[in-house]
């Protein structure tokens, strides 16, 4: 009796959490969209890289430079649109830039474009959209 219990509830634990599935595509995409935005928004550049390609990174890091007196305050997440049966995706991310040179806080999109490879699910970032709508003209530096 106990050990029928013990599976039943089992079972019913399993049941409930079915919609999350950790080996889908879509999951481990949400979750690497997840920590890459999280990691733009601390300036953590280096570990938001990991979902960078390896031959845009050089372009990735000369941009993240140019951000370096704009800090993200907050984002908000759009729905993720899932195309080419699961190996590429696009998602709107709202971003609310403050800049530490004129004091102008503005809200910036950008549509982050992920695709599924060999190495996992990769963006092709474009940070100068985020330079482009913060209140500092594009290439300026400190």
């Amino acid at each position: 009796m106990r050990k029928t219990f013990l599976c039943l509830a089992g079972l019913g634990s399993l049941l409930a959490c079915r919609h999350i599935d950790p080996w889908s595509h879509e999951y481990n995409l949400q979750q690497a969209q997840l920590a890459y935005t999280q990691n733009m928004r601390w300036q953590n550049f280096d570990k938001a890289s990991q979902w960078i390609p390896q031959d845009d990174r050089a372009r990735f890091f000369r941009e993240a430079g140019q951000l370096r007196d704009v800090r993200i305050s907050e984002y908000d997440i759009g729905e993720l649109e899932v195309r080419d049966g699961g190996k590429a995706a696009s998602v709107r991310v709202s971003y609310r830039l403050y800049d530490m040179q004129t004091l102008i806080e503005r809200n910036v999109l950008e549509t982050q474009e992920w695709s599924y490879g060999d190495e996992g699910w990769r963006v092709r970032s474009k940070l100068a959209s985020l330079r482009d709508g913060s209140a500092l003209p594009h290439g300026a530096t400190p």
